[in-house]
């Protein structure tokens, strides 16, 4: 079936999404994106090492995924959560790369 101009777009519906950030100057980047797989319907997890959050705040990613930000992947109780990411996921990646 054709997308109509009033359709948006979704290719990443449903699809599970690991974006994992780093520190460097271009971790800004990574902002636009979560948004944009967002947008075009990905359940996005951002998930932030200890120097990307230097240079991007968490709130920032929480707000253009409308998801938590993960930070900490050892502090759930009782459940692993590094490994719930990697099972659930369709797609990992990892920016700036």
């Amino acid at each position: 079936m054709p997308v109509t101009p009033l359709e948006p777009r979704r290719p990443w519906k449903g699809k599970r999404i690991v974006l994992g950030v780093t520190g460097g100057i271009a971790a800004y980047k990574a902002i636009q994106v979560a948004r944009d797989l967002t947008r075009l319907g990905g359940e996005v997890d951002v998930v932030l090492t200890r120097s990307a959050e230097r240079f991007v705040a968490s709130l920032t990613f929480e707000g253009v995924t409308g998801r938590p930000v993960l930070t900490d992947l050892f502090s759930a109780k009782g459940v692993a959560l590094h490994v719930r990411l990697g099972r659930d996921a369709d797609v990992v990646a990892v920016a700036p790369a």
